[in-house]
């Protein structure tokens, strides 16, 4: 199992900026454990997921959000 991050843009998401971290043992994973959270609501109206990118922990750790956050914002939720 390892964590993967799901970011948030401005416009038209869950969030405005800042992240959620999942525990999941794939990507493929930790997207249905994002749907299975959001329900409906995980969708826009085009049929796409409303979060701007999911990182791997390794791909996340090299970026500087977990120092300064994105867009002003920190982890909102923990799913496991």
């Amino acid at each position: 199992m390892t964590n993967y991050y799901v970011t948030f843009g401005s416009w038209g998401q869950l969030y405005q900026g800042g992240w959620i971290r999942i525990k999941a043992k794939s990507l493929a994973e930790a997207q249905r454990k994002f749907i299975s959270r959001f329900g409906k609501d995980a969708f826009n109206s085009e049929g796409f997921l409303r979060c701007a990118s999911f990182y791997s922990e390794e791909e996340f750790t090299k970026t500087e959000m977990p120092v300064i956050g994105n867009m002003n914002a920190f982890e909102h939720e923990y799913l496991e």
